[in-house]
């Protein structure tokens, strides 16, 4: 009689529902174990309906291995669409709020939506990254954006809560390390499974690591000059 894994039956499990179940355990050991806890005391996740870990769980469960890509691109959203309190109460914001304002116009702002809902976002999650867009588009032009505003109000949702968190350079690079680590992780998961040198994917890594140190040190919050 087969043994039972955490997910399901070891004996019939395929390649790929091992990997998946992989996948599953590590987002599992990290949500139970580190979030919140040790080196991620500080560090908050920039949406708060569905985290990074909670949606990264739900994607392999839909898409499987697939879905990784779609994992990696959350990450990223969850540096690029954050808004921070800057000293003296200033509001700065990540790199992709700053693309939304700069193209507000009602193509741009509808592709974004198509773009992140093909991602697997759910509403609460498009809502709050457009309510931080209009919020940064009133911040700079005093004045709300029509287009931003049409499709918050064509999402079915309720109240977002916007997560303002307040910058810190010490916690900035606990996040970036967080997704720094979770990229390296995914790196050598998948470097195992095909032909490629293991010399190769530690270089990768490595590079990936050395690029997440410059990035902390170049690049800060954007804000209004």
């Amino acid at each position: 009689m087969a043994g039972n894994s955490f997910y399901g039956n070891a004996g019939s499990l395929s390649l790929s529902d091992t990997v998946n179940n992989l996948l599953l355990g590590f987002i599992d050991l990290y949500q139970s174990y580190l979030s919140g806890r040790y080196m991620f005391r500080n560090v908050r996740c920039t949406f708060q309906e569905e985290s990074c870990s909670n949606y990264g769980k739900r994607i392999i469960q839909e898409r499987g291995l697939s879905g990784v890509p779609n994992i990696l691109g959350r990450l990223r959203r969850c540096r690029d669409y954050s808004t921070y309190l800057l000293p003296e109460g200033r509001l700065g914001w990540g790199q992709g709020l700053q693309n939304i304002v700069d193209n507000a116009d009602e193509t741009s702002v509808a592709s974004l939506v198509s773009h992140l809902k093909d991602s697997g976002e759910n509403e609460s999650t498009i809502g709050t990254i457009l309510q931080a867009a209009q919020m940064v588009y009133t911040y700079v032009h005093e004045e709300s954006s029509k287009p931003i505003q049409k499709q918050i109000g064509e999402l079915e949702i309720g109240t977002v809560n916007l997560d303002i968190k307040r910058y810190s350079s010490k916690h900035r690079l606990k996040e970036r390390l967080l997704h720094a680590s979770a990229y390296a992780l995914s790196i050598e998961l998948i470097g195992s499974l095909i032909p490629v040198s293991q010399q190769v994917i530690h270089g990768i890594v490595l590079l990936y690591l050395v690029k997440t140190g410059y990035n902390h040190f170049s690049r800060k919050p954007l804000e209004l000059k």
